[in-house]
């Protein structure tokens, strides 16, 4: 899970997501467009955007660029890590 190949290739698809303008939520769709053929669910949407309220609320001060970017990676080395990614139905 916490290979270079697998940090790397996280940080590639976050880059990737950041391409054009978008918003969180089409971010979010995109992620998971990208690991798993499919839109998230409701339930998985509003996980996503706790996660990274709560991600940039615990570190202190204001959410620089460089802490965000840090944020989506977890986010989709989080995505590439899941069983859904990894085994084909």
């Amino acid at each position: 899970m916490n290979n270079p190949f697998v940090t790397r290739a996280a940080d590639a698809m976050a880059r990737q997501l950041f391409v054009d303008d978008r918003t969180q939520r089409q971010r979010v769709e995109q992620a998971f467009q990208l690991a798993y053929g499919r839109l998230p669910s409701t339930v998985e949407l509003e996980k996503t955007v706790e996660y990274f309220k709560r991600y940039l609320a615990e570190k202190e001060g204001n959410p620089t660029q460089r802490l965000a970017a840090k944020a989506w990676s977890s986010f989709c080395q989080a995505l590439l890590c899941s069983a859904e990614f990894r085994y084909l139905n």
